[in-house]
């Protein structure tokens, strides 16, 4: 994770504020199922696309705080 999250960074198709962990973290949250979503499918495949598209060096907005 950590090779592809420096390729990401060295060639800026990944925001560079953002840490391996904190990846790791969110990618976690995002398989959690919860209990009683029938719309699960297409839930998450929304949550991914936020995800993924947060991750893109292209945005404007940096990161809050520090990472930790």
């Amino acid at each position: 994770m950590l090779r592809l999250l420096d390729r990401g960074c060295r060639d800026a198709s990944i925001r560079a504020d953002a840490t391996t962990q904190e990846i790791i973290v969110l990618s976690a949250m995002l398989i959690q199922h919860p209990p009683n979503n029938p719309d699960w499918d297409q839930a998450s495949q929304r949550l991914k696309a936020i995800f993924l598209d947060g991750l893109a060096s292209n945005r404007g907005t940096p990161l809050p705080g520090t990472p930790g």
